[in-house]
Order: structure tokens, then C-alpha cells, then sequence
């Protein structure tokens, strides 16, 4: 088995160079590639397996914090940019999958009278569009407009006003 070295082009490396070994992505073969891979690994959302060999790489390079504050703040910047909030402002109440939809369908419906007027009005118009962007089958879940406090209800998409012909 060959070592590793810092100036080996990354084509020549050994698999076991790679936290990805099988598609020899994530090269760990030194500190600088460790804490690299370590970034790119989180925002590709890679394997956890892939993940746990570049903290053993870290570990032996003797850059784990620095790997650790890496894939961190990565992660925090990878979840926040493929969320979806009921109050984005405030990062509350999140809407990315039917059942955060239908939790926060019934939160609404409970505690709509304790929201200020505005959070309430962003949130159920958020909630009205996560239930378009994923198309799921809300029939079941408790309505919104049924039990709403005044201004909710009126968050509703309004069809656009058609002629009838008879205008004065």
C-alpha cells in the first residue's frame, strides 16, 4: 500500500485516500483536503459513513476541531437554505414535509387567536402554499377556515374577479 502525500496528484491516490471510497470523492490525505471534504461532504449531503471517515481523518491529521466547527456551521447553512418556514423572519414552524404541513395545520388552528395578527396572516399564507408545492392530500386534516379567528380566514386565495356582463 502506497502513503499518501501532499503533492500526489489527486487522480493517483489510493482508494483509501478518499472518504467516498468507492466514487473516490472526499480526498483526506492531508489537512487542508480533510477540512475540504468536510465542507463539500455536508454540502452534497453525503453518506454518513462518508461523514464519520473524514472525522476519522481529522482525528488523525489532528484537525478535528477544526473539522467539527466545519461541519457545523455547514450544516446549519445547508438546512437553511432548503427550508421552508410558516414565519421565515423567525425560522418557526417549518413546512417542508406533509407531516411539519399538517402539524402546523393543526398548531393554526389552536393557537391562531394567541398569534399577532401578522405572524398569523404570513403563516397561514405560507401554509397555504406549502400545501400547493407539495400536492399532498390535506382532505383529512383538520381545516384551517372552519375554526379560524376573524382575519385568518380571509388569507384564503380569493379566485380573481370576473365580469358578469351586468356592471353599470
Amino acid at each position: 500500500m502506497t502513503t499518501a502525500t501532499a503533492t500526489q496528484p489527486v487522480q493517483n491516490l489510493p482508494d483509501s485516500a478518499f472518504a467516498d471510497r468507492g466514487q473516490r470523492r472526499y480526498p483526506v490525505h492531508t489537512k487542508t483536503a480533510t477540512c475540504e471534504s468536510a465542507a463539500h461532504a455536508v454540502a452534497d449531503k453525503a453518506d454518513v459513513s462518508v461523514i464519520g471517515r473524514i472525522k476519522e481523518a481529522a482525528h488523525i491529521h489532528g484537525v478535528t476541531v477544526e473539522v467539527s466547527q466545519v461541519l457545523h456551521s455547514t450544516q446549519k447553512e445547508a438546512v437553511a437554505e432548503d427550508q421552508y418556514w410558516g414565519i421565515p423572519d423567525r425560522k418557526q414552524y417549518p413546512l417542508n414535509h406533509e407531516k411539519d404541513i399538517r402539524d402546523a395545520i393543526t398548531y393554526l388552528g389552536k393557537h391562531a387567536a394567541q398569534m399577532p395578527y401578522d405572524d398569523r396572516r404570513v403563516f397561514a399564507s405560507n401554509l397555504i402554499d406549502a400545501v400547493e408545492r407539495t400536492g399532498g392530500d390535506f382532505a383529512r386534516a383538520p381545516s384551517m377556515h372552519s375554526r379560524s379567528p376573524p382575519g385568518v380566514a380571509s388569507v384564503r386565495r380569493r379566485r380573481p374577479w370576473r365580469s358578469s356582463g351586468n356592471e353599470r
